[in-house]
């Protein structure tokens, strides 16, 4: 009788066969492994790839050192402060200057003191030769013989003196007298007898109604009075 049989109705237990782990399973592990460390690396690298780009980046940007000043720079920047301040002074002083000898001309202008009062003799040379008498200021009185459409409104011809006169045919200078404000003249009409105080203006050519052509001297009144009418 051979014993090496297996016999099921054999009373005892039997020794469980020992299993094997398949190829395939193997396998799979491996690339399982594989991949795991692929993603590790991947992630280092991309954490170091980003740690040098931040590195990078903080090495390039440029710095912003302030100059240090020299004391040479200092006395430089100092003197053309200096500079500037007294050229804006000197400006200032004078436009101030400018000013103030405009205020003064203006003021002068009306004071009756600063007007000459000159003789028929001399202003017969001023009306003969006006313009080498330009800016000269002097008295004169008129008769208004012309204050119409035709001289406007900050003009009138009158026929003047040197000497005040109470009839119209004791003035035998003709002139032609403006005024820079209107408003000074607007009050002013034919036949009217004025005592002006005026600037030698210069000689004026115009035309006349009959067509001709005339010069007679110019002057500017800065103060009038109309003491009577002829």
């Amino acid at each position: 009788m051979d014993n090496s049989k297996f016999d099921p109705n054999r009373s005892g237990s039997a020794s469980t066969p020992e299993k094997k782990i398949p190829g395939w399973a193997w396998a799979a592990g491996i690339i399982l492994i594989i991949g795991l460390l692929w993603v590790v690396g991947t992630a280092i690298d991309f954490d170091q790839s980003s740690e040098s780009e931040t590195v990078a980046t903080a090495t390039t940007t440029p710095t912003t050192t302030k100059p240090q000043l020299t004391d040479a720079d200092r006395e430089k920047y100092g003197r053309q402060a200096q500079e500037r301040a007294a050229a804006s002074a000197s400006q200032a002083a004078a436009a101030e200057a400018s000013r103030q000898a405009a205020a003064a001309a203006q003021a002068a202008k009306m004071d009756p003191s600063t007007y000459e009062r000159i003789d028929e003799r001399s202003f017969a040379e001023i009306v003969r030769n006006a313009d080498a008498h330009k800016n000269r200021k002097i008295v004169i009185y008129g008769n208004v013989v012309q204050a119409d459409a035709g001289t406007g409104t900050s003009r009138f011809r009158a026929n003047t003196a040197a000497t005040q006169y109470w009839n119209w045919y004791d003035f035998d200078q003709n002139a032609i007298i403006s005024a820079n404000d209107p408003a000074l003249v607007s009050r002013v009409l034919e036949d009217d007898l004025v005592e002006m105080f005026v600037e030698v203006k210069g000689a004026l050519s115009y035309s006349t109604t009959l067509g001709g052509e005339t010069t007679a001297p110019e002057f500017t009144v800065n103060m009038l009075n109309v003491y009577g009418s002829d």
